[in-house]
């Protein structure tokens, strides 16, 4: 950040909310009403699909809603705001996590700076903020069946859970610690007053309904609201000193009894009679050494319940109950399967759809290169030759330590074009796209530096080689970038023949430093709107199920799974219209590479060429032509593994 007048910023590595440091603002006296106290410039955002912002604040003194704004604007450093947003009352030396309405989400398409704004001369005082980003609303579904976007005030949520009490309600939370309340949710409603559960030094973690009163997991222990509206802390206090951040997290009620985990490898038993009892698996498992970690979520059929446990690099899937043996009722505990997954992110047991357990990962996705050696090679294929005569596409997430070797880090490549990054400053890098042709070759560079370095941003690129009047229209995070004017001669040279390599050059030079994930190509020009979709759902972190890793993107109307437990098992989804929902489900695709494997499932079914050894295919519910799906000409190097080549 940087700051303004009688105002001093650093970033403070002792105090903060969300990765390794926040902005503490000095504000010394003599600033005097209506400054500006300190401003970031960054790349340009389109925000107009948001709600609001919300952001981490804490001030070292009492202040009064209206005493601090914040700004938002389409210029640098705030000169002539576009956005004017009130912050509310701050109470002294507390973290509040704050989620604000734009005015004018209109006029939020190219916001490039924010700035911290003072109306009042509030004396001095310190400022830290923390994890400013974009916020977005509730959905609801209408008696009609049709969603609607809530827009009444309070309406950001992190938990939503209905309790059926005299009047059934429905509770709305936001971490660290507030809950709402409505009878009314929908737009013809509003949100009542906020509730604080315990302190703000220890978030939310789950909501759930027991008793008809709602319980909030948290943190340090459980909490629930009682009939009359007052938060009390008497389920398990004991559970304090097992605080963690998974605590509580995937809390569940099985058979009228509250269980929840916390700590390292507690689980407790709460019964509506007030009796706790530990059932934690390391109490019961002193002879496996599969079992070694903290329980991350629970679930549970009507027999068993299970915990899935961490085990460093790999999970234990539990089951657990009460068995009848040798007429006594003892709690028994049965380890299943060890699993190769980093974390667990919750657990779910279907019985509707089939009757599995499904397990999602909290591990991040991406390759990571090194910057120095290690590449990801997609053989040559019809489907990926020329995508540009025409028109096609490339879209990566990226997220670089520096713009690589030679100053030219490769995201993706042929003989004859590449994607990279360059020319990096201040840790902040150019992208370059080039191309040869028969004359004078193409490089097109974007006029500034718009890749960061550590931070995952969003790339894609749509180029049409079949004329040299054509240029490419390069986008970070959805929004268009300026480049460099670079007019080609003769034609394009092709690069049929030529392997695709991903994090590297054709030749092995101008290696990628850092993260790759979501690498994807196209033989067709992608709207802005197919970009903007790209971009909202995410960099393609992996998920997990309890048999295997599922890999999964999307882009327009497509959705597509590959899980490979046993043997590859992929599922093509197309979402046209709700009610018509067409999936074809390729099972046992084994010995392929994952990149390798959704690229000849995508292609060749898309293409009417499915003929690989040991593919079967079967079709559920079928109500239109999969051939009308039309974005998806061709595909390739979907790179979602975590690993180091």
């Amino acid at each position: 950040w940087t700051a303004k007048a009688n105002v001093t910023c650093t970033a403070d590595t002792g105090d903060y909310k969300v990765g390794s440091a926040s902005v503490k603002c000095v504000i010394a006296s003599g600033l005097g009403v209506n400054n500006l106290i300190a401003t970031e410039d960054f790349t340009a955002v389109n925000m107009s699909s948001a709600d609001g912002i919300e952001l981490w604040i804490k001030s070292s003194i009492n202040v009064n809603a209206g005493d601090f704004e914040i700004h938002l604007d389409n210029d640098s450093a705030c000169a002539s705001p576009s956005e004017t947003i009130a912050v509310p009352a701050l109470t002294a030396g507390k973290w509040d996590r704050l989620h604000l309405d734009l005015a004018s989400v209109a006029d939020a398409t190219d916001i490039a700076s924010i700035g911290l704004y003072q109306t009042t001369d509030v004396g001095p005082c310190t400022v830290h903020i923390d994890d400013v980003r974009l916020d977005y609303k509730y959905w609801y579904m209408t008696t009609g069946e049709t969603f609607t976007r809530s827009t009444i005030s309070n309406a950001y949520a992190e938990f939503l859970q209905m309790a059926h009490e005299a009047t059934p309600a429905l509770y709305l939370g936001t971490k660290p610690n507030e809950v709402r309340k409505a009878t009314d949710a929908s737009n013809n409603g509003s949100w009542g007053t906020i509730t604080e559960i315990g302190n703000h030094d220890a978030d939310m973690t789950e909501f759930l309904e027991w008793q008809n009163l709602l319980y909030v997991m948290k943190e340090d222990k459980p909490y629930y609201i009682d009939s009359s509206g007052n938060v009390q802390d008497d389920v398990a206090p004991e559970l304090i000193t097992e605080k963690a951040t998974t605590s509580g997290k995937n809390a569940m009620i099985w058979h009228n009894k509250l269980y929840t985990q916390a700590g390292d490898q507690t689980l407790l038993e709460a019964t509506t009679g007030g009796v706790n009892t530990f059932r934690s698996p390391a109490d019961y498992i002193t002879n496996d050494s599969n079992f070694t970690g903290q329980i991350f979520a629970l679930a549970h059929d009507t027999f068993y319940m299970y915990a899935i446990t961490d085990n460093s690099s790999k999970i234990e899937v539990i089951a657990m109950r009460l068995e009848i043996i040798e007429g006594v009722s003892t709690w028994v505990v049965h380890p299943i399967q060890e699993i190769t997954l980093a974390g667990c992110e919750t657990a779910y047991v279907s019985t509707i759809f089939k009757k599995r357990l499904w397990i999602s990962s909290n591990a991040s996705g991406g390759l990571d290169f090194d910057g120095a050696s290690g590449l990801v090679t997609v053989t040559d294929d019809t489907t990926i030759q020329n995508i540009f005569d025409g028109g096609g596409t490339i879209s990566a997430w990226v997220n670089p330590n520096s713009d690589g070797s030679g100053d030219n880090g490769n995201i993706i490549s042929k003989t004859k074009w590449y994607l990279a990054i360059s020319n990096e400053s201040g840790g902040v890098s150019k992208i370059r796209f080039s191309y040869q042709f028969s004359g004078d070759d193409a490089s097109w560079v974007s006029t500034t530096t718009q890749v960061p370095n550590n931070t995952w941003t969003h790339i894609a690129i749509t180029y049409d080689a079949s004329s040299t009047s054509n240029e490419p229209i390069i986008y970070v995070n959805r929004s268009v970038v300026e480049i460099s004017a670079s007019t080609p001669t003769g034609t394009r040279d092709t690069d049929v023949g030529s392997d695709m390599i991903v994090g590297a050059f054709f030749n092995g030079i101008w290696e990628w430093d850092g993260f790759l994930d979501d690498v994807r190509l196209y033989s067709n020009t992608l709207t802005a709107t197919n970009i903007d979709g790209i971009y909202n759902s995410g960099n393609g972190t992996e998920r997990e199920t309890s048999v295997g890793k599922i890999f999964s993107g999307k882009a327009d109307n497509m959705f597509f799974n590959l899980d490979y437990s046993t043997g590859y098992t992929a599922t093509i989804e197309a979402r046209q219209v709700p009610e018509a929902v067409d999936k074809i489900i390729i099972e046992q695709y084994t010995n392929a590479l994952i990149s390798d494997a959704i690229l000849d499932i995508v292609d060749k079914y898309l293409n009417g060429l499915i003929t690989t050894t040991n593919v079967t295919v079967t079709t559920e519910r079928v109500t239109t032509s999969f051939s009308n799906i039309s974005p998806w000409k061709a595909i390739s190097g979907l790179l979602q593994r975590s690993g180091r080549c």
